[in-house]
């Protein structure tokens, strides 16, 4: 008569498998969780360039501010209605803010490790496209100048 339960090597197979299925499961997920948090970035990147814009139309100028927090202040004592959450990225790092000039400025991300780099080399047609999530996202004088695009991985792997 055959004992009910399972014998070491049924349960070594079991456990196995399950750490084949969470090795291909858990970077993928890591993955779209940090997808997610990039696509969050650009959209509020996007959005403050997008209110500097308005305040630039208005006022022939771009915002005098030091940083991201006094650049929501001044949207907010103008009327220009921008949620205060924005004003950091999707990994909860204050975006950056910078004014160099009557018209420049640039809205900026450091990426998920919010350190200053790595230097993104522009590809064929010249476009700075970054391919990992540790590199920065820079919108200037209306646009990306630096945007994600593809498929993305972890800075580690370059």
């Amino acid at each position: 008569m055959k004992e009910k339960g399972f014998t070491l090597i049924e349960l070594l197979i079991v456990v196995a498998i399950i750490g084949i299925i969470a090795a291909i499961a858990i970077p993928s997920l890591l993955n779209a969780l940090d997808r997610a948090r990039q696509t969050t970035t650009v959209e509020n990147i996007s959005r403050l360039g997008q209110g500097v814009e308005q305040y630039e139309m208005d006022y022939q100028i771009a915002p005098p501010a030091d940083d991201v927090q006094a650049l929501q202040d001044i949207f907010e004592e103008t009327e220009i209605n921008l949620n205060r959450a924005m004003t950091r990225d999707g990994w909860g790092y204050d975006l950056l803010y910078e004014h160099s000039g009557v018209r420049l400025y640039t809205v900026q991300s450091l990426g998920s490790d919010n350190a200053a780099g790595p230097a993104v080399t522009p590809d064929a047609n010249g476009e700075l496209i970054v391919k990992h999530f540790d590199e920065d996202i820079i919108w200037s004088m209306g646009r990306f100048i630096q945007r994600p695009e593809g498929a993305q991985t972890s800075g580690e792997n370059q």
